[in-house]
């Protein structure tokens, strides 16, 4: 199958349409994003340097051409949906295709954490895989104790990544497992038995061939989080892979080096997929420089070096300001902690195309403080009807910090906006 088709590098500039026109709880930033450590001395380290490989674990392959997978990743059927979005995170990340394996009964009320929620689905290796890294996280569970749910990152040619959360190994898997002394215990068989739900973790070689079946969800949330993240690639090479976008900073999160994994598949599954998800799969990353739109932190980022440490920023500090095209005319926004008055999650606004009431956050420029009503999200698909809460925004002459308040009234029908107090500034 062929690369797929590039997207032209995106112009970072203020008027551009590149990522501004529309375009459940699932697992918490802390336990989600932690990956292998780097490769390379600190000396000579590259931002996307390939992570570290197991002891004992050869180089893999140079992928042919470039990455393509070969199998289909589920036996798909009418139970599935997909779609691409945060999810319950609030910056961007690696596994924004989130898979819903389906209900197992249709009267489930709020969540109850360790209770099983949705089906048990097999997933099979899309590619051949050289090595891993299993994580078994343990969770408190709603009617007392814990649960475990686990994360998956494995390697695959050119020292790629595939990104799996809420799942569990199969018995294929616990196989490769068992030639591996785990993080918690002195045998994989002590670490698996009864009773035993400590946080533990597996790093190895193996190789496993595309097809088998290595994992199946868990069943305690909605589904499955699926990523691929692309390592040795500058940020210019990673700009011509369609689902990309741009990113200022891409060392910052997750998504610095992920691109929509569905984009990879043999036909027919590739077609079926992005059928089933029926709205674009991206862009990964969404900034716009000179303009509001893009993620936003709690202070000035630094320059690359070395001594960076991936993830030392909560999310919970931040702010994004993002588009997809499940809407049309509506932009988005994920805010966590931070801004008084407004409580952690996402939300909505249909924009206007001038004006400074609902502008496209592409089109918040320096110059004037402008108000958004937003709509706040209910579940997975739904949204308060009514606005929820107005927020005031004003970028900064320089387009690198961006300062935020809640309005005091829910609609933006003020004749001027001012700033109180209670504003709040985050940095690009």
């Amino acid at each position: 199958m062929a690369k797929p088709t590039p997207s032209p590098v995106p112009t970072p500039a203020a008027t551009s349409a590149t990522l501004g026109t529309p375009t459940a709880p699932i697992a918490p930033a802390t336990s989600a994003d932690i990956r292998p450590t780097p490769a390379a001395d600190t000396n000579d380290v590259f931002w996307n340097s390939p992570f570290k490989l197991p002891f004992g674990a050869s180089p893999p392959p140079a992928c042919e051409d470039d990455l393509q997978f070969t199998h289909r990743l589920v036996d798909l059927d009418t139970e599935f949906s997909l779609f691409f979005g945060p999810g319950s995170h609030i910056a961007p990340h690696d596994h924004m295709a989130y898979w819903l394996t389906g209900r197992i009964r249709d009267d489930l009320g709020g969540p109850e954490f360790g209770s099983q929620r949705s089906r048990r689905v097999k997933i099979f290796a899309p590619t051949d895989i050289y090595a891993f890294t299993i994580t078994r996280w343990e969770n408190p569970a709603s009617s007392g104790g814990f649960y475990n749910d686990w994360t998956a990152y494995f390697t695959t040619c050119n020292q790629h990544q595939l990104v799996f959360h809420h799942v569990e190994p199969t018995e294929e898997l616990i196989d490769h497992l068992h030639d591996i002394e785990p993080s918690c215990a002195k045998s994989t068989a002590d670490a698996l038995s009864s009773g035993n739900t400590a946080e533990c973790r597996w790093r190895g070689a193996a190789t496993i061939s595309a097809g088998a079946p290595i994992l199946q969800s868990s069943g305690y949330s909605s589904g499955f989080d699926f990523g691929l993240t692309l390592y040795g690639l500058t940020a210019a090479e990673l700009q011509t892979h369609p689902s990309y976008g741009y990113a200022i900073h891409p060392w910052l999160w997750s998504s610095g080096n992920a691109v929509c994994p569905l984009d990879y598949f043999p036909e027919p599954h590739r077609s079926d997929y992005l059928a089933l998800l029926g709205m674009g799969c991206g862009p990964f990353n969404q900034d716009v420089p000179g303009t509001a739109m893009g993620i936003w932190l709690p202070s000035p980022t630094l320059e690359w070096s070395p001594d960076y440490q991936p993830f030392s920023v909560s999310e919970n500090e931040t702010l994004w300001l993002f588009a997809t095209d499940h809407t049309p005319s509506v932009h988005r926004l994920t805010v966590g902690t931070t801004v008084p008055g407004i409580e952690r999650g996402q939300y909505r606004f249909t924009y206007e195309h001038d004006g400074r009431v609902n502008p496209r956050w592409d089109q918040l420029v320096s110059g004037h403080i402008y108000c958004v009503e937003l709509q706040r999200q209910t579940s997975f698909h739904t949204f308060d009807e009514m606005p929820h809460a107005s927020l005031l925004f004003q970028l900064s002459a320089d387009g690198t910090a961006l300062t935020v308040e809640r309005n005091t009234s829910t609609r933006c029908d003020e004749e001027s906006f001012f700033f109180s107090g209670a504003k709040q500034t985050f940095y690009r």
